[in-house]
């Protein structure tokens, strides 16, 4: 325990040190001439529809659904931490932004292309890297043959928030020193987070009801992202859409017995 706490402070203490040299002296030209490199050299056609798509693997919401729905067909202890992960790191992510307050690519670098929605909030550290990258160490604690397709996932989705141009590399570094950090606390407390999971069995009517709860909110989610937001190419709305009208059906269905129950 002592280690994993030593372990996490350096973590964070690098992402301070880094996010108060990323706007001085070498550490910003370096930042700059790799974002540049990666603008000039690395981005091809096909890629570019490639991490359009892929990127979304860091969205918060994205990446709930798809566990939501998977924690239905398999065993879901892994719920618990991720949805942990998860919202620790929007607050995490929120807090440093702020504290930061570092401007995006699009708004430092002159005639830039930026591939997918163009985001205004600030960049450092990047959310859709720290997100992926927690979510991926806590997913690798519980399933260890899954980790090396999970943490390749997590690096791509940091890579194209880079080729992307809605991001420089400081920014994802950090994310990803943030959502190590996170993913530690996280497993540090998995033996308190299975208690309390062990209680919300889906066989039992809390587990069911926490399944409705959970398939609503994203199912209302999804529909207001597919079509309030700018945070998600065009392309994807309708999918979108069509998700969150069957999360809300789902959540219908495990709801009834409970509704019917209360009922007589």
């Amino acid at each position: 325990m002592k280690r994993r706490a030593v372990t996490i402070a350096v973590l964070l203490a690098l992402l301070v040190l880094l996010g108060a040299a990323a706007n001085t002296g070498p550490v910003l030209a370096a930042d700059r001439a790799l974002f540049l490199f990666v603008q000039h050299h690395l981005r091809v056609a096909w890629l570019d529809a490639v991490f359009l798509h892929l990127t979304l693997l860091g969205d918060a919401l994205l990446i709930l659904t798809l566990l939501v729905w998977a924690a239905l067909f398999v065993r879901r202890p892994f719920l618990g931490d991720a949805i942990v992960a998860l919202l620790v790191t929007a607050a995490a992510v929120a807090l440093a932004k702020h504290l930061f307050a570092h401007e995006r690519p699009p708004a430092l670098v002159e005639g830039l292309r930026v591939i997918g929605p163009s985001l205004t909030k600030f960049s450092f550290p990047s959310g859709h890297t720290t997100t992926a990258v927690a979510v991926a160490w806590v997913l690798s604690q519980r399933f260890p043959a899954a980790a090396m397709p999970l943490l390749t996932l997590a690096s791509l989705v940091a890579f194209s928030r880079v080729y992307n141009g809605v991001h420089f590399p400081a920014d994802v570094l950090a994310g990803a020193l943030l959502g190590s950090a996170i993913a530690l606390a996280v497993g540090a407390a998995r033996p308190a987070l299975d208690r309390l999971w062990a209680h919300l069995d889906r066989s039992q009517p809390r587990g069911r009801a926490l399944d409705a709860l959970l398939l609503a909110l994203i199912g209302l989610l999804l529909t207001w992202q597919a079509f309030k937001t700018k945070m998600v190419p065009d392309s994807w709305r309708w999918p979108l859409l069509v998700v969150g009208v069957a999360s809300c059906l789902m959540a219908y269905h495990r709801a009834r017995p409970l509704l019917r129950r209360q009922l007589r």
